[in-house]
């Protein structure tokens, strides 16, 4: 039994609720500043215990200045289970405002009262002020509450990088239920650290003057970050003092920099000598110090202080000379440079300038010593120079040295130059000069009037001044002649202390100089000084020049020609007369003494001039003499003679020493020869001409030569020439001439060499010997001239058939005028088809007008018969004597005709073929056609064309015949017809033409018969109607009537006939029209 049903209810409120977990996270690295970028993560739970859809965050409240981005969702968000979690975002760029402000949002169901913010933790180092919420801090679900707090940041915030507070939001929520804690949320400002440093560097004082000068340097250190800076210092990093670095100290509070606040450090250093020089002192440097947090070292821009120096480089020179006072040219003196700096810098190079010398030698070289090099304020050095005064510095009286002291100071400053100063050595003058007086030649063997002497003046400077202008005064002479102008050398314009010079004059003695026996001269030298100095002469000196008299005469004999060669030959002797002594002489003459001629010498002839004869002078006299033929035999002429004259003052006559001329006599002995022919021109070269030579001996000497002949001694003519001929003479006296001839006849060889040579020698008996003169040559030319003629033939000259043989003649005939050897035939055209045997030539040469002959064979070809002529052209060559051209005859030819004759043969035949087997050729039969073409003549027939007009289209192997060959052409079969059978018999004829050697060749035509049969016809039983006759134009019978009976067999056959005759019409008129007919 079932009771009524019941139920229970068990409810399930729906309590769907959800909680949110909002966070926002900040990069450390960006700190809590405005633009640094937030991420706001919105953690969603399904608290509920249903599902709940589409669940999104929405943004009730935002105190954020900026604009905060849309909030996304993950997918998972579109239907959450309870439990569910899923977390939402959004980004927001924090703005200044958005720093100070902090939030409280009630995230529960229910309202909270009381709701107030409580802080934890707080890293801020100073006082955070209290937190300040609105009066009415009930906070219904979902609504938000903002309290704020305020905190200044102190330095150590700054330092520490970020000011974290953390804290938790309470409230208290209805029915009494208990306060809830919000989980707690903090805040991050952070601070980014700009941690800065500056220098600013001085010095006082900034001007220095000197080395010893103390100046201090001062540091200003700036903290220009925002963060406290540690271990404040200060770093030389250049400094270009020559002294120790200076070293920065700085004060106890440089521990600790707090932003902003400054700092002093200082350091002094004192300036060096070296820094003065250099005209400045800079120092660089930087300030460092430490940030907070491990950030890297602050370093400031480097600043710098120079201290700068004035440079006032300064030198004096002081100068003296040792000794001061001088006598000669060559004493030296020294000079002294004192040189001092009187600046405030160091000076490099310190030398002496020498700015004016007056002193005509080498300069002074200013040695200083090696502190000169470098010197210091202060610093003295001496420098020395020493000079050799020259004879010019003497002369001038006095040297004067003016010099200055340079130096260089350091930098780009310009060189130092003190105040010049000088020195002055004096020289006293002393002039002096003295003369020493000579005269050249000496009186040695005497003199002559008009000889020249020269006077020597040798002049001395004796004092220790230059003197100008020196001269010679001539102060006495007793020559009677013009004494010269005194000329002194280039020296004696100025003439040193010590030095000479030599003055001249030349004077010519006269001959009452040399009468008088000595010639005296006294003369001084003069001279002026330098400057005021007054002129200076000399002691004077006298010469004196003795000059005895020496009379003498000298004879000199010639003859001339010295050499003669024959009798009567004319000579003159000549006697030169010359006076050597130095006094005149009065008739002056030749004497003959000894003289060896045998014919009569000529009377001596002498000119005027001989009666009186000056010192040195000379006259030639002469005489004549012709050579007889007994002085030619002895072989010379000698002649011996001496000259004489009077001196003056009585003096005895002087005659000169014997001298002698001798008369060779070379008789010559000497021959020539002329050697000619008779007749010599080129067109009398030929052969069996007759030449003449003739040679004409002459005598070209001076004696007589004896056995006169001639002789050959080069003949390079080929035949006999004969032995000279001369008249039968014994003797030759000079200059007679002598003739001989020879004969001699050109050969063929003469002709052939081209010319004929003939050299030939006088020879005979001279006096020394046998002489032979020089050889004489005479050539006649030739005028080669070669030639050749070429007269060709063949045998037989005219052929029939291939095979037979033709011989060809060459006869080459020498032309020309000279021998030709190996004759030959070229040939140069032949128009046979076959090979020509070599031209066949006798050996041998071939004399002007002779001829060979040579020949050649040839066996005719079938294409020379077709041909009808076989032509041959050649020319003969041979060759001519050295240096001669080769000739070469005119082309000839020779022609063989052929006699042979071209035929064509032509045969037909006819077989009947039974094609149905009756026995019997009758209508429908074949008829077989053969037509035999035969080439019976003796050349090849060419273009060979057969027709048949009836059979048809004739066909052949070839269309041509070689002569003997045949060849077999067809038609196409004839089928029998009925009118072939009422004929009794077919019949067909067939033609053939071609092309020979004479032009169109043609045989007899050939005809061809068989016979043909009617086939029985059995009888009929009645005769069909006769056929419709055939339509006008028609070309055959109309159609039958159909009986419907048997055809009656007669009737068949006449339709088979007229068939056939129609098709053989037809096909002959085909073959007409194929074959052209």
């Amino acid at each position: 039994m079932v009771s009524e049903p019941d139920d229970a209810v068990v409810t399930v409120p729906p309590t769907p609720s959800l909680g949110l977990v909002k966070s926002a996270e900040l990069d450390p690295a960006d700190g809590f500043v405005a633009g640094a970028e937030v991420t706001y993560s919105f953690v969603v739970t399904n608290t509920g215990n249903v599902t709940v859809a589409d669940v999104v965050v929405l943004e009730r409240e935002f105190s954020g200045t900026g604009e905060l981005g849309a909030v996304v969702c993950p997918a998972a968000a579109a239907s959450m289970a309870p439990g569910d979690e899923v977390t939402c975002s959004v980004r927001y760029t924090l703005t200044q405002a958005d720093v100070d402000a902090g939030v409280v949002t009630n995230t529960g169901n229910v309202t909270l009262d009381d709701v107030t913010p409580v802080e934890g933790d707080f890293s801020g180092t100073g006082e955070l002020s209290e937190i300040s919420c609105p009066d009415d801090r009930s906070l219904a679900p979902g609504e938000q509450l903002t309290c704020t707090a305020t905190y200044s940041a102190t330095q150590a915030d700054v330092d520490a990088g970020e000011i974290r507070n953390t804290a938790t939001a309470t409230g208290t929520p209805p029915q009494g239920l208990p306060p809830v804690v919000s989980e707690p949320d903090d805040a991050v400002v952070g601070i980014t650290a700009e941690p800065g440093v500056s220098l600013d560097k001085t010095v006082d004082p900034e001007e220095g003057t000197a080395a010893g000068d103390v100046v201090t340097y001062s540091f200003l250190v700036t903290n220009t970050g925002n963060v406290t800076l540690t271990d404040i210092a200060v770093d030389e990093t250049a400094f270009t003092g020559s002294g120790p670095a200076p070293v920065a100290v700085c004060p106890a509070e440089a521990s600790t920099l707090a932003p902003g606040a400054q700092l002093t450090c200082t350091a002094t250093y004192t300036l060096t000598q070296a820094d003065v020089d250099a005209g400045e002192v800079l120092n660089t440097a930087v300030a460092t110090a430490t940030p907070p947090r491990g950030l890297p070292q602050q370093v400031s821009d480097p600043d710098d202080a120079t201290v700068v120096v004035a440079a006032d480089p300064a030198l004096t020179l002081a100068k003296t000379v040792d000794p001061g006072e001088v006598g000669a040219a060559g004493d030296q003196v020294t000079y002294s440079f004192l040189v001092s700096n009187t600046g405030n810098v160091t000076l490099t190079d310190v030398a002496v300038d020498e700015t004016r010398f007056t002193g005509t030698g080498t300069a002074p070289v200013v040695v200083c010593p090696a502190a000169a090099q470098t010197m210091a304020p202060g610093a003295e050095v001496t420098c020395t120079a020493t000079y050799t005064l020259t004879q010019a510095d003497v002369d001038a009286g006095e040297v004067d040295n003016t010099a200055t002291a340079t130096g260089t100071p350091p930098g780009d400053a310009p060189a130092v130059v003190s105040e010049p100063d000088d020195a002055v050595v004096t020289v006293p003058p002393a002039p002096g000069l003295s003369l020493v007086k000579s005269v050249e030649p000496a009186a040695e063997g005497g003199f002559e009037a008009g000889e020249e002497v020269t006077y020597s003046f040798v002049v001395t400077n004796t004092g220790n001044v230059t003197l100008v202008d020196v001269a010679v005064e001539e102060r006495e002479f007793s020559g009677t002649g013009e004494l010269g102008e005194v000329v002194c050398a280039d020296g004696a314009d100025s003439l040193a202390p010590g030095e000479q010079v030599t003055c001249t004059a030349t004077y010519t003695l006269t001959q009452a100089d040399v009468d008088a026996g000595e010639v005296t001269n006294t003369a001084a030298a003069v001279g002026t000084g330098p400057g005021d100095v007054p002129p200076v002469t000399s002691e004077p000196d006298d010469a004196v020049l003795p000059t005895p008299a020496e009379p003498s005469v000298s004879l000199v004999k010639t003859v001339a020609p010295e050499v003669v060669g024959a009798a009567g030959d004319q000579v003159t002797y000549s006697f030169l007369i010359t006076n050597t002594g130095n006094v005149t002489l009065t008739d002056v003459t030749p004497v003959e003494g000894d003289f060896s001629g045998t014919g009569e010498l000529a009377a001596i002839s002498c000119p005027a001039g001989a009666a009186s004869l000056l010192p040195g002078e000379q006259v030639t006299c002469t005489a004549g003499y012709t050579l007889t033929q007994a002085d030619v035999d002895a072989g010379e002429v000698t002649n011996t003679a001496t000259a004489e004259g009077t001196p003056p003052r009585g003096l005895p006559v002087v005659v000169s020493e014997p001298d002698e001329a001798v008369l060779e006599v070379q008789p010559s002995s000497a021959l020539t020869l002329v050697k000619s022919a008779s007749p010599a021109t080129p067109e009398s070269f030929v052969v069996g001409q007759q030449i003449t030579y003739t040679f004409v001996v002459t005598n070209t000497g001076t004696s007589t030569l004896l056995d006169p002949a001639v002789a050959e001694t080069a003949f390079d003519g080929s035949g006999e020439l004969s032995e000279p001929s001369c008249p039968a003479v014994r003797s030759l006296a000079p200059g007679e001439t002598l003739t001989c001839t020879a004969g001699y006849v050109l050969t063929q060889a003469d002709l052939d060499a081209g010319a004929v040579s003939n050299t030939a020698v006088a020879t005979a008996t001279g006096h020394d010997g046998p002489i032979t003169s020089t050889p004489s040559t005479v050539t006649l030319p030739g005028d080669p001239a070669p030639a050749l003629a070429l007269a060709k033939s063949v045998t037989p000259t005219t052929y029939a058939a291939a095979g037979e043989l033709l011989t060809y003649t060459f006869d080459v005939t020498n032309t020309g005028n000279v021998t030709l050897t190996d004759a030959q035939v070229q040939e140069q055209e032949f128009s046979g088809t076959g090979g020509l045997s070599a031209v066949e030539c006798p050996a041998g040469p071939l004399a002007p007008g002779e001829r060979v002959r040579c020949t050649a064979g040839y066996e005719v070809t079938q294409a020379d018969v077709d041909a009808g002529s076989v032509t041959n052209v050649a020319t003969a060559s041979a060759t001519a004597p050295d240096g001669v051209p080769a000739p070469v005859s005119e082309a000839d030819d020779a022609v063989a005709t052929t006699e042979a004759t071209s035929a064509l043969a032509l045969q037909k035949r006819a077989r009947g073929v039974d094609t149905d087997g009756d026995g019997l050729i009758g209508v429908g039969d074949e008829i077989e056609w053969t037509i035999t073409v035969h080439n019976p003549g003796a050349t090849t027939v060419r273009e060979i064309e057969v027709l048949d007009p009836t059979a048809g289209t004739v066909t052949c192997p070839a269309d041509e015949l070689a002569p003997g060959e045949q060849m077999t052409c067809t038609v196409p079969r004839h089928v029998v017809t009925t009118d072939d059978v009422a004929r009794g018999e077919v019949s067909n004829t067939a033609t053939v033409s071609g092309t020979g050697v004479d032009g169109v060749v043609a045989a007899e035509a050939a005809t061809a018969s068989i016979p043909v049969e009617a086939v029985p016809v059995p009888p009929v039983a009645e005769e069909p109607p006769a056929a419709a006759p055939p339509a006008a134009g028609g070309e055959g019978p109309g159609p039958l009537p159909d009986t419907g009976g048997p055809l009656p067999a007669l009737l068949l056959l006449g339709l088979l006939g007229s068939a056939s005759g129609l098709a053989l019409v037809r096909a002959a008129a085909r073959r007409r029209g194929a074959g052209g007919a």
